[in-house]
Formats: structure tokens, C-alpha cells, sequence
């Protein structure tokens, strides 16, 4: 058990995805996830409301939110890959703070691995 599974509090984010494409051919092969508010707030308005002690929760909610909303928006159909930013300095036990992630993949059947 760690100390991360409090009740936590919740974020509502939206993803924007800024594609990366392939200099040759032209094609999206990923998506960055770029965090945004559900007003169209900017990320930096979205980080200013993050506290030391809901870094953690915010991460989480990012990751899982850009999943979600990735396969909402039709990415998995392209095979593109799904990049998802997160804040290093909050993971602490790897292996633990990816299930989370990993399962919202497999729950939104989203491939975790291209």
C-alpha cells in the first residue's frame, strides 16, 4: 500500500492532442496529450491550481483522462501512438503508479504498447 490511495481530489481536465508527424510521409504516428481545463483553460492556469500535496492525484487524473479521451477522439482506429506527459518527481514506486495507467488502458482499449 502507499500513501497515494486516500481519497484524493478531483480534477476536470480536458486533453488537447498536438499531432507528431513523420517528416517524410506527411502522417500523424502520435498524439501528444497536452492537458487543458474544461473551460479551455491553458495547462499553466491547470498547474497553478496543483498543490504539492495534489501533484499526485493531478498526474494520475491527466493520464487517465488523456487515455479516455484518446480513444473518444478516434485515435486508437489510426494506430497512431498516444504520447502522455507526467511529472517524474511524484512517481515514487514505478511499477505501482503505472497500474493505474495501464489500466485505464486496457479498459478503454487502448494498446499500452506500439
Amino acid at each position: 500500500m502507499t500513501e497515494h490511495l486516500h481519497a484524493e481530489p478531483q480534477f476536470h481536465v480536458r486533453m488537447a492532442f498536438q499531432p507528431i508527424l513523420d517528416t517524410l510521409s506527411g502522417r500523424a504516428y502520435a498524439y501528444e496529450a497536452l492537458v487543458r481545463g474544461p473551460d479551455g483553460e491553458t495547462a499553466a492556469e491547470m498547474l497553478a491550481q496543483v498543490t504539492p500535496e495534489t501533484r499526485y492525484a493531478f498526474d494520475q487524473q491527466c493520464r487517465v483522462a488523456a487515455i479516455e479521451q484518446a480513444v473518444r477522439a478516434g485515435i486508437v482506429a489510426t494506430g497512431a501512438r498516444l504520447a502522455i506527459n507526467f511529472m517524474p518527481d511524484v512517481i515514487t514506486a514505478p511499477l505501482e503508479d503505472c497500474q493505474r495507467t495501464l489500466r485505464a488502458a486496457r479498459d478503454w482499449g487502448f494498446p499500452p504498447s506500439g
